[in-house]
């Protein structure tokens, strides 16, 4: 669980140490709220830290990409693993926020290489 809680860190652009041990989550005016060791990282066990990526993936992504099948975007991956949080499935809401920025970075990716910027 350890690297993809360091996934969502890094897609949440919290600030780190050089050697990326501790990670520091910055309020928008760029006071520290706290610091964490990656083994105290609580996104696969608290919702109140799950929901911060929730909240972050709703408000920032505007990415869509069909590419047919049942599954016709991540984002209704995305959509159905969120569900989970209404019935308290935090460990299907966690998977599907992991899997969601992994395809976020890939395009984001594909993009930097292509010059494209959204």
């Amino acid at each position: 669980m350890d690297n993809d809680n360091i996934l969502i860190v890094e897609y949440l652009e919290w600030k780190t140490n050089s050697n990326k041990t501790v990670y520091t989550y910055p309020f928008d005016d760029d006071s520290e709220f706290g610091s964490y060791l990656v083994a105290n990282l609580k996104f696969d066990t608290s919702w109140d830290w799950l929901m911060l990526v929730v909240h972050s993936l709703a408000s920032n992504c505007m990415y869509h990409l069909s590419y047919g099948g049942e599954d016709c975007t991540p984002f209704d991956k995305l959509d159905r693993g969120l569900k989970g949080a209404t019935v308290g499935n935090k460990e299907l809401v966690y998977k599907s926020v992991v899997e969601f920025i992994k395809w976020y970075n890939k395009e984001k990716e594909k993009e930097n290489k292509l010059g494209i910027s959204k």
